[in-house]
């Protein structure tokens, strides 16, 4: 049986105690994977994991990776809220506006990410993966999705849109 799933629910600790059964499964990810050491992004991310965690790169899993891209895109919009309304003057409000106006922000995986209120979700791109030997590999490119979870109902980005798309 050929599996695909999410990294929601299927990351290197259900990998692991599938043990072989695993082999051949795919993932939708919008992350990268520590299989992608040529990634100036993850370069980086496995410095730190190594640094402050004692990871391997072949140890640092989506999970901590998802986390790092998930805080560097809070900490772009806190950085655009202070940088428009000052660090005294600074609200949730403020921060949800400047999370709002993050636009083709390159942490350098192979994708920009850009927020917006009609579209508030950064996984806009996606790879499809294999597992190979207990390791999570891409079998494609990057790819813009067609439509995104939580997309407002009259942005582009909204699955009502996908007709228009395609």
């Amino acid at each position: 049986m050929k599996l695909c799933a999410g990294p929601g629910c299927l990351d290197e600790n259900v990998i692991a105690m599938a043990g072989k059964d695993a082999e051949g499964w795919n993932m939708i990810m919008p992350f990268p994977t520590n299989t992608q050491s040529e990634l100036l992004g993850m370069k980086i991310v496995s410095e730190a994991a190594k640094r402050y965690r004692g990871l391997d790169p072949e140890r640092v899993q989506i999970f901590y990776i998802a986390s790092w891209v998930e805080m560097a895109v809070m900490i772009e919009g806190i950085r655009l809220a202070i940088e428009k309304v000052g660090f005294e003057n600074l609200t949730r409000q403020a921060v949800r506006d400047g999370l709002a106006s993050i636009r083709d922000f390159d942490l350098g995986f192979g994708f920009p990410i850009s927020l917006s209120d009609d579209c508030p979700a950064f996984g806009r791109f996606l790879q499809i993966t294999e597992i190979r030997q207990g390791r999570v590999w891409p079998v494609t490119d990057w790819f813009e999705t067609l439509y995104v979870v939580g997309a407002a109902p009259d942005s582009p980005w909204h699955y009502s849109r996908i007709e228009e798309k395609v």
